[in-house]
């Protein structure tokens, strides 16, 4: 799997173990590197603000929040990735705003969201793989 650190592509391995990261709101990929080969966040997961294409990689190994899930008002993100593996988000779901945004191929392990689910204000989405609630 590769990943970009900010400068460059790296190719890095992720056996995914057990490993359990608290949540909060990032808005730099440098912040979310703590989530590589994380398989659950402890709390909400509020990805805001990004400037850049967001590094989704480091959430290949993510199985379960037990917050909210929220992607939203990122000016540089054009794909969202990197969720294959995501069983439940015990709160809300929701990805907004971003202007970019046109694909969302991932989350096709997604079987449970505890709160509501929200796609809407991004304008450019044409392409939802396999997102079946």
């Amino acid at each position: 799997m590769d990943y970009y650190n900010g400068r460059d592509y790296i190719n890095y391995k992720c056996p995914c173990p057990t490993k359990e990261v608290n949540g909060n709101t990032f808005s730099t990929n440098e912040e979310l590197q703590q989530f590589r080969c994380c398989t659950k966040i402890n709390g909400d997961l509020n990805l805001t603000n990004f400037t850049v294409q967001i590094d989704f990689s480091v959430f290949d190994c993510l199985e379960e929040i037990t917050g909210s899930f929220s992607v939203g008002s990122n000016g540089g993100l054009t794909t969202i990735s990197g969720f294959g593996k995501l069983k439940s988000v015990n709160g809300y779901f929701i990805i907004t705003s971003n202007a970019e945004l046109t694909t969302i191929p991932d989350f096709v392990d997604l079987e449970s969201v505890g709160g509501y689910f929200r796609i809407n204000g991004n304008a450019k989405l044409k392409k939802l793989n396999q997102l079946i609630l």
